[in-house]
Formats: C-alpha cells, structure tokens, sequence
C-alpha cells in the first residue's frame, strides 16, 4: 500500500509538471530550431523545462524573469516535489494509524466472539469492559494527537478534487493529453481521499460491534459489570476526528460527496457568469 500510494502520487506529479511547461518548452524549441542550425540536446532541452516550470507555475517566487537563476529551478522542483510526497504520505499516515487502532478493536471483538454464550463470572466481565476501555481509551489518546492532521488532510482533499474537476470540465474542449491527465489526476484524489475515510471509519465500525455481542450475554451470566459494559459501549461514540469538529464516519464520506457536489455548482455557475 505504502509503494503503490507514493508511486501513484509520484507519476502524477510528474505528470502535472510536464503538462504545465509543454506547450512553451515546444514553443521555445521551435524558435531555436528556427534561429539556429541544430535542435537543443538533453540537457539543453532540460534547462528549458526547468526555467519555463519555475517561472509559470512558481512565478511568485521569483518576480522577474532576469532573476531566475539554474540552482533557483533546481531548488523550486525540489521543493515541489517534496511538499507532494509529504502530501501523500500524509494521507498514508492516516491511512497506516487507522488501520492498527481497528486491527486492536478487531481483537477485542474476536475475542467476545470466542466468549458468545458462555457464563463468565462478574471478575471475567470486568476484565473485557477493561480491555474495551483501554482500547476507546488509546483511540482518543491517539485522536487528540492526529485531529489537525486529520482535517488539514480532509480540508486539502476535497480543494483538489474540487479545482481538478473544474479544470477536468475545461479540459474537455482542449486537447486530448491534458483531458487524459487531468481525468487520472481526479480519480487518484477521489480513490487516495476515498481510502483515506474508508480506513478511518474502519475504528468506528469495529466499534461498533462490541455491542451486539453484549446483548447475546446469557441471563445466568448477567451481572453489574455486563450493565456498565454496555452502558459505556452505548453511550461512548468512539472514532477519529478531524479537530473534534467532524468525526471520520462512513456517513462523512457521502458528505464529503455533497459538498464537493455544492461547491462544483457553485463554481460551475460562477465561471458562466463570467
């Protein structure tokens, strides 16, 4: 998972690179060609690239065009590239730490599984509810300590998808290339944010089916610490967060849909007026 998310986002980078500087690299080729006697090389070739891609896509980083300078390219492609890996294994990092706080309520659940049916003396039951709270107790722990990163991952997800659609609809009426990019480029959002809350909302999930176990306790087995178990399984709403603002629910995914939806009319309408 780890490779194949990385790699994803590496090729779309590169991709998106390419695409942004294509038609003034060609543009200044073509002039050379027609002012020289030879077509550039490599590197020549290269160094156009890199000056036509700081200048258009990182221009407020460099305010003339006399400035620019070889190792300011270098330096600006470097940058970019690493701000889009730390972009992607942000989402990854998320992706990573759900996965092992549902894989432990996973264990919980199987482990009262194995227990369905049984008469379990009121220390046993006091020994489960223990290690439920430990679990719900590591979950907000760990939640308290990812929720920014949570909501600026959400946040920065659903600006892309919204900027890479509406440019996938401008798109349409240029040249294939750029459409087929920005088509890929779009659905490696929505599939990397998709898997994002999916994973996340796995903690939920598997939260939620300690319940249902509990209510298959025998009568012969029902004691006080059964009562508290569920009472604390029923009341307590266990799930990661985003800034304690939303929490990260198979529900919050078709709300992410809605808004995205929303805000691509809204842009949709604005662009027409203009």
């Amino acid at each position: 998972m780890t490779g194949t998310l990385m790699t994803l986002g590496f090729i779309e980078h590169m991709f998106h690179d390419v695409l942004t500087t294509r038609a003034a690299v060609k543009a200044e080729i073509k002039e050379i060609v027609l002012n020289g006697t030879r077509k550039p090389d490599f590197y020549e070739t290269f160094h156009i690239f890199l000056e036509r891609y700081s200048l258009n896509s990182h221009w407020y980083l460099i305010e003339e065009e006399s400035d620019y300078r070889v190792w300011k390219g270098l330096l600006i492609l470097w940058l970019s590239l690493t701000a889009t890996l730390i972009w992607n294994f942000i989402d990854l990092f998320i992706m990573l730490i759900s996965a092992a706080l549902a894989a432990q309520f996973s264990i919980v659940n199987k482990t009262l599984r194995k227990i369905r049916g049984r008469v379990l003396t009121e220390a046993q039951w006091r020994e489960y509810r223990e290690m439920y709270a430990n679990m719900t107790h590591l979950v907000k722990t760990v939640d308290n300590h990812i929720n920014k990163i949570i909501a600026v991952s959400v946040a920065n997800n659903i600006y892309f998808i919204c900027a890479q659609l509406i440019t996938e609809i401008d798109s349409i009426k240029q040249d294939y290339i750029p459409s087929i990019f920005y088509l890929y480029s779009f659905l490696f959002l929505v599939a990397r944010t998709t898997a994002v809350v999916i994973q996340a909302a796995a903690v939920h999930d598997e939260s939620l089916k300690v319940t249902p176990e509990l209510f298959k306790c025998p009568y012969e087995s029902y004691c006080i610490e059964v009562q508290r178990f569920l009472q604390e399984v029923t009341s307590d709403h266990v799930s990661l967060t985003g800034l304690n603002m939303f929490s990260i629910t198979r529900n919050f995914l078709l709300g992410i849909a809605g808004a995205i939806l929303t805000y691509e009319i809204v842009l949709i309408q604005l662009q027409n007026t203009k």
